[in-house]
């Protein structure tokens, strides 16, 4: 199987888990009103502590913020997909911004089954970066070639 085809279901794979984990919010559940009351206030973290509070001109940065951290996510994998070179760079960017995003979100409590869709949606984020990296796919992806599938490149 060609490695663009592998990248290509890895990324495909990763939008549908990520789209399903953020469908589980409309999940129902219950927890117990001390563990609500926790991740409220000692529990919660600086970045939900300022989204929860009085909207202020802060909460307006980062609200924007935030939504430009999704186009910049959503445009890499549509490159992904495309096979685009500046692609690979803004996955790799975006990853490391939405990781470090995680030291300030605080405690959560997740469900079984959405856990389960962000550790899938995690390991398929490394099998797309060790492709981008240590695969022939890397030969698309070097801006220092001309922008052609591996398939191409073989041939000629």
């Amino acid at each position: 199987m060609p490695i663009t085809t592998v990248l290509r279901a890895l990324v495909v794979t990763e939008i549908v888990l990520l789209a399903a984990s953020v469908l589980t919010v409309l999940l129902p559940s219950e927890t117990h009103p001390a563990v609500d009351e926790y991740l409220e206030g000692p529990g919660a973290g600086p970045l939900v502590r300022l989204i929860d509070a009085d909207p202020t001109a802060l909460t307006y940065v980062l609200g924007v913020l935030l939504a430009v951290f999704v186009v910049i996510y959503v445009a890499s994998l549509v490159g992904l997909l495309c096979l685009k070179p500046w692609s690979r760079r803004l996955y790799v960017l975006s990853f490391i911004a939405g990781a470090s995003l995680y030291l300030f979100m605080g405690s959560s409590l997740v469900d079984p089954i959405s856990a389960t869709l962000d550790y899938l949606a995690a390991a398929c984020s490394g099998a797309i970066l060790a492709t981008l990296f240590l695969s022939e796919a890397n030969v698309i992806f070097d801006a220092r070639t001309p922008n052609k599938s591996l398939e191409r490149t073989r041939e000629g």
